[in-house]
């Protein structure tokens, strides 16, 4: 259930990370502690690589996750590095089982993991040696750890400077005052030197609303408050893009997906861009070598008509201001593969994307697409050509692409009879006209599947 971006990850977690942590065997490692100086993250010009450093791997099971690495041609470095079982110096709060890595690429040498719903807290690791930088959780710590405590849910972190790292908090706390620092649905700056949260916060309750519910009690149409989400987050220029869903707390309505442009050094919402029609839109992504646009995956609303809010976007920054330049919306493909979970761009024009198995139905209630399909979108022309069929529905996880290379990974959570992983980190290398050629597979833990894939610099 990776693939279904957080949008209604709340409902979805209360499920999955209620189990208790485990650890998981070292045994088939290389080392267990640090990469080495190759992953100190020093550049000559001062600027981001062209090509990343390597690969980490999220591997896991919903209650425990492991991180691994790969080299930049995707062949297996390490097995593990971190786990849910791991207890380094300076690790306060053990993972969890949500666990998702940050975009480096402003933060080179670093590995910031982001443990989401009930934990609530960024990791940061020196990818050199292995060591805990700091630990933070991104709220003020609930006085009692009941169940039904605040969790402010951290989805993106960007790091700016020693002084200034801002994190997604996707959960609105509604409970509390406005100007309370842990109000939620909002960016939130954290200090990476001192590796403490701060009292600046900026706010999208701008564009909160009202959607409409069925009370499920009384099956009577009511009107509830929807909230306005962010969830991913990219350095584009001077700027930061944030998707922003537009939920209720019960994820039960939802309004239009909207995408903020927000000016990091005066912290405030320059533009909000809504995407008129495309639902749940918090799945933003870097363009390789273009720091003009940025690509956008809307999911839809998943209680109701999937198809008809779901979507992808291109869009493109000029000056201080977002603009569409192609969309390919969903409802106008009926024919097509409702494909856009997990986006990962790889050119202006061209975006991956999976059609996850068994979102949509026939009239009799069987699915229409039983196993999940990644597919190239040609958002120009709305041409799909397909990739991978997988042979098991929510297991393909979000991609990563090196156009240096032309390298395409894609996680394969695919499982045997017995549970255990079958597939593995796909390889992919573009030929010339466009398609992809599978390379040999890397198989990482044996007992936990991969689930997301990011490239460190």
């Amino acid at each position: 259930m990776t693939l279904m971006k957080q949008t209604w990850v709340g409902e979805l977690a209360l499920m999955a990370i209620g189990a208790a942590l485990l650890g998981c065997s070292p045994d088939n490692n290389e080392t267990t502690n640090g990469l080495g100086e190759d992953d100190a993250g020093d550049n000559a010009d001062g600027g981001t690589p062209e090509s990343p450093r390597g690969y980490a791997v999220v591997s896991g099971d919903y209650s425990v996750v492991s991180i691994g690495v790969l080299h930049p041609d995707g062949k297996l470095r390490e097995r593990e590095i971190i786990h849910s079982g791991s207890a380094p110096a300076g690790l306060v709060t053990a993972l969890s089982g949500d666990v998702d890595v940050a975009d480096n690429a402003t933060d080179p040498g670093v590995l910031t993991l982001i443990d989401r719903f009930r934990t609530d807290v960024i990791t940061r690791l020196e990818l050199a040696s292995g060591d805990v930088l700091g630990q933070v959780k991104t709220h003020t710590p609930n006085s009692e750890s009941i169940e039904d405590a605040y969790s402010s849910n951290p989805q993106a972190y960007l790091f700016v400077d020693d002084e200034h790292a801002w994190v997604t908090r996707y959960e609105p706390n509604p409970d509390v005052a406005l100007s309370d620092i842990d109000r939620g649905a909002d960016l939130f700056r954290l200090s990476p030197s001192a590796f403490e949260r701060t009292e600046d916060r900026i706010d999208f309750s701008d564009w909160n609303g009202e959607g409409e519910r069925e009370n499920p009690e009384t099956g009577e149409t009511e009107t509830v408050n929807v909230y306005a989400r962010p969830a991913g987050m990219v350095r584009i220029g001077d700027y930061a893009a944030v998707g922003i869903d537009r939920m209720s707390i019960g994820f039960d309505a939802a309004l239009s997906g909207m995408v903020a442009l927000v000016d990091l050094e005066a912290q405030e919402v320059v533009q909000m861009l809504e995407l008129e029609g495309l639902q749940n839109c918090g799945d933003v992504n870097t363009v390789p070598n273009d720091e003009t646009r940025v690509a956008v995956g809307c999911t839809g609303f998943y209680r109701g008509v999937q198809r008809d809010g779901a979507g992808l976007v291109m869009l493109e920054l000029d000056g201080d201001e977002l603009s569409v330049e192609h969309v390919w919306r969903a409802k106008d493909h009926p024919d097509d593969a409702l494909s856009m979970y997990g986006v990962c761009a790889i050119s202006a024009t061209e975006v991956t994307a999976t059609s996850a198995g068994g979102v949509e139905q026939d009239d009799e209630g069987e699915p229409l697409q039983p196993n999940d399909e990644l597919f190239v979108v040609d958002l120009e022309t709305g041409e799909q050509r397909s990739i991978l069929d997988a042979g098991m529905s929510y297991v393909i996880g979000g991609a990563a692409y090196d156009a240096s290379r032309e390298l395409l990974l894609v996680p394969d959570a695919t499982t045997d009879s017995g549970g255990e992983p079958s597939a593995g980190v796909r390889r992919y290398e573009r030929q010339a006209d466009g398609s992809f050629e599978e390379l040999s597979i890397t198989k990482l833990d044996d007992i936990l599947p991969p689930r997301r894939i990011r490239a460190f610099y």
